[in-house]
């Protein structure tokens, strides 16, 4: 078994992770701070009451699975040399689940299942100008664009569709009495492409060598013999 060096692996893990990890490369001003840029945190879900929250945050939800009839084949099984959402090689994911790849072997797999993944990205600030800032970082460059978007997933070195849907201004007040403070709040709906094997793996071991012989009608005497060796890999 190899060492995992990914966090998560598997379908809907390995995709929030890795966005996760692309958001948290976000930076906003801070005048006090020496490098004079704050680093946003990132988080699944609005932390609770008792966690000492630090602003500006991002907090990520799963909201929908949505089966991408738009993308999707008829039953057909092909080659494959990965694993979605896995592996980057079909080797690794050999090793990793025990199957026997020292012979002259061929995966394939029944044609994978499409699907777009649904999240909720909310920004939190207290600044209106980190506010700003967030919006501009998340609309103008990679990270959640209308189009164009992309997320690499690590599993299995993949780079998805990564498409902004719709955003919305959603502030709101934290705290009570006068202690309320006015946080501004950014909604962004993306989707996430993805594919999800709709079972194991199929291996078989290739033909290396095809010997005939020919032989007379009637009476079945051998004429001659040959042989066809599959080409080399």
């Amino acid at each position: 078994m190899p060492t995992d060096t990914v966090a998560d692996r598997g379908f809907l893990l390995a995709e929030e992770e890795a966005l996760k990890a692309k958001l948290s490369k976000i930076y906003v001003s801070d005048p006090n701070a020496a490098s004079k840029n704050r680093r946003v945190q990132v988080r699944w879900g609005y932390p609770e009451a008792e966690v000492n929250r630090q602003y500006p945050f991002i907090s990520l939800d799963l909201i929908d699975i949505e089966f991408a009839a738009d993308r999707a084949h008829s039953a057909e099984v092909f080659g494959v040399d990965y694993w979605p959402s896995e592996y980057a090689t079909f080797a690794e994911y050999a090793e990793a689940y025990g199957i026997d790849m020292t012979t002259a072997t061929i995966p394939q797999a029944t044609m994978w299942h499409p699907y777009n993944l649904h999240f909720q990205v909310s920004t939190h600030a207290r600044s209106a100008r980190h506010d700003l800032e967030l919006t501009r970082i998340l609309l103008s460059t990679a990270f959640t664009p209308h189009r164009w978007g992309w997320l690499y997933v690590p599993a299995d070195k993949s780079n998805r569709w990564l498409d902004l849907v719709d955003w919305s201004t959603a502030n709101y007040n934290e705290g009570a009495g006068d202690s309320q403070n006015r946080i501004f709040r950014k909604i962004y709906h993306i989707v996430v492409s993805a594919h999800l094997p709709p079972e194991n793996p199929f291996v078989f071991t290739q033909v290396l060598k095809v010997h005939g012989l020919i032989k007379g009608i009637p009476g079945n005497e051998e004429m001659g013999d040959w042989d066809h060796e599959a080409p080399a890999p």
